[in-house]
């Protein structure tokens, strides 16, 4: 199991990298200045249509989707399936059914959150998700690994 340093230092020394899938500003700055604070690189994607571009030139540790991001948050999920780890997403929302968390769950989200959530423990609970998740993604400057994640160009994707 990874454990996850107090700082937000991953074990290779470097800070955690964070995608976060928003296309609200408000929201979007607040995030990255308070986990920017906490030791995490914040990067962004503004709709789960390009998360997975973003994903693949920034090689997060783990992906936190905006519930209220144009296209939905299902569709975000989805569009991340293959290029992150089962259990390293993570949804933020107003209000969670029990319904929509067992989708979540079965679209591979490793956690839920309210928007409610107190600063520091948005902080912990990402790093127990990182703790509980798969082994890290690679290194952005591992060009093997990216070469590796990519299908190659004879596959072509189905839209759906």
């Amino acid at each position: 199991m990874l454990h996850v340093g107090r700082e937000g230092i991953a074990p290779t020394g470097r800070p955690f990298r964070l995608l976060l899938v928003s296309d609200d500003p408000t929201i979007a700055e607040a995030l990255r200045g308070h986990l920017g604070r906490h030791g995490f690189r914040v990067c962004q994607a503004s709709s789960g249509r390009t998360a997975p571009h973003v994903v693949d030139d920034t090689y997060p540790d783990v992906v936190l989707i905006d519930a209220a991001v144009h296209g939905g948050w299902r569709e975000a999920a989805r569009s991340l399936e293959g290029h992150v780890p089962r259990g390293r997403i993570g949804v933020l929302a107003a209000y969670w059914s029990t319904a929509a968390r067992r989708e979540a769950i079965e679209l591979g989200v490793g956690a839920t959150f309210l928007k409610q959530l107190e600063g520091e423990d948005l902080v912990e609970r990402l790093r127990a998700l990182i703790d509980e998740a798969a082994p890290p993604a690679a290194d952005p400057l591992e060009p093997d690994e990216r070469a590796r994640r990519r299908p190659p160009a004879s596959v072509s994707r189905k839209a759906g």
